[in-house]
Parts: structure tokens; C-alpha cells; sequence
């Protein structure tokens, strides 16, 4: 049996271990997964290797200190100054940074004050009103601002999404359960919900592409689901949300 963990301080609240056993055991994988308490980084990779620990999920605020720790590093994290991920073998241990907003994107930047960049993120307001809201958010170690409006006009959402500068790799996503028909159309696509009713999701933009994903319906509740994928351009990326009656 492989032991994998996850360390920070505090970790005693992480539901990363009850996640990661219902994974195991629903893929028939021979494994283990733990919580490692430690005050300082030194002491949680060395407890973790004492253990016999194959992988180790790193959280704040040891990440930037585990970069230096470690013998390793991929180009992500280097360009980053921090990992999340650890991974054990032969004597020596790699470090990765997972931090992307998918998998293939080279150089993306995380969108919102997600729980992936919590504190390190400076959001800001910018309006609120009863049919507007627009916030921005400069993810950590970069120099890109992200800017979200959100508009109704009494028949549809508009989620507007721009990247300063222009040419920063930005990609954004809406994700549906799996289990939800959906129906290409020239611009989008219309989403048929369990109760016959529809919805469509277009962007005239950049072509919205489709692919499956992994997901969680609750903790510990793995869950399928589709994403909805769009390449940011210059001058930013509108993705509007209609109802069908």
C-alpha cells in the first residue's frame, strides 16, 4: 500500500483525506492518504519521509518554504517561487505547482480569490448594483488583472471577463453535471435540465469547446461533470446565459 498526505499548518481541518480515500477505494487503488501535522516545512518533509509518504500535498504557508527544501523542481513552480505537490522516490523529492486553470494550459492564470490562491489574491470592487456587479481580482506572483462584470438585462446573464495586459494566456470555464443532454448550436449550446426546462450558454467571442472533467458534488462526493471552455481574447470574452421557454 502507497501512503500519500497533505501538510500545512493548520491541516486538521483538511477534508483532503476523506476525498482522497473515497477515490482510492471507488478505483481500486492500493493506497492511503493522511494528514501530517508540522510547525515549520523542515519538519512536515521530514516526518513525511520517516513515513514512507509517496506524495505530499503541500498548503500554506510552507509553500514557498518546501521550494527551497526540495531537490527538484518543475518549470512551474520555478517560475512561481512556490509548489503544492511533492513528490517522493529514489532518495530525492520533486516539486510541481499544479496551479493552472487546466490541465494543458501552460501559463494560465488562476481567475478569482479560489481557495488555490486564497489571501495571496488582492481582489477589489469596482460597482454593485441590483442588475451589476464587477470586481477584479491580480492572482499572486502575477502581473495580470482579471476583471469579471456580470450584467442582467431582464433576459439574460452576460459574464464579460477581461485580462490586463492583452495577451496574457487566460482561458475561462463553466462546468455542468455530466448527467445534463446538451445540444450544440452555432454560437454555444442549449442545456436541458431534468424537469424539461433549457437554458442556452453562447459567446459570439471565441468558440466555447466542450470536454469532461472530474468533479465533486459535496466533499467526499466525487462527481462527473463537463466543461465549458473558452480561450480569452484581446479585448476580453463575453459568455451570456439565456433561459428557454
Amino acid at each position: 500500500m502507497r501512503l500519500f498526505g497533505v501538510t500545512g499548518h493548520p491541516v486538521l481541518h483538511s477534508r483532503s483525506p476523506e476525498m482522497f480515500r473515497r477515490l482510492f477505494s471507488s478505483s481500486g487503488i492500493d493506497a492511503a492518504y493522511t494528514r501530517i501535522g508540522a510547525r515549520t516545512a523542515d519538519e512536515a518533509l521530514a516526518l513525511a519521509r520517516r513515513a514512507g509518504v509517496a506524495g505530499l500535498n503541500v498548503t500554506s504557508p510552507f509553500k514557498e518554504d518546501v521550494y527551497h527544501l526540495v531537490e527538484n523542481r518543475d518549470e512551474q513552480a520555478r517560475r512561481l517561487g512556490a509548489v503544492n505537490t511533492v513528490v517522493t522516490g529514489d532518495g530525492s523529492t520533486a516539486a510541481h505547482n499544479t496551479v493552472t486553470v487546466g490541465v494543458g494550459d501552460p501559463d494560465q492564470h488562476e481567475l478569482w480569490a479560489s481557495h488555490r490562491i486564497g489571501a495571496r489574491a488582492e481582489p477589489g470592487e469596482i460597482e454593485r448594483a441590483a442588475d451589476r456587479l464587477a470586481a477584479w481580482v491580480h492572482g499572486w506572483a502575477s502581473p495580470a488583472r482579471h476583471t469579471r462584470t456580470v450584467q442582467w438585462d431582464g433576459q439574460q446573464i452576460a459574464i464579460a471577463d477581461v485580462v490586463d495586459p492583452d495577451g496574457v494566456p487566460a482561458t475561462v470555464r463553466y462546468f455542468l453535471p455530466a448527467e445534463l443532454s446538451l445540444r450544440a448550436t452555432p454560437n454555444g449550446f442549449v442545456v436541458f435540465l431534468p424537469k424539461g426546462n433549457a437554458f442556452e450558454i453562447a459567446c459570439d467571442d471565441a468558440k466555447l469547446v466542450i470536454t469532461d472533467a472530474l468533479g465533486w458534488r459535496a466533499i467526499g462526493v466525487p462527481a462527473a461533470r463537463r466543461c465549458l471552455a473558452a480561450r480569452v481574447p484581446a479585448g476580453g470574452i463575453v459568455v451570456r446565459f439565456r433561459a428557454i421557454d
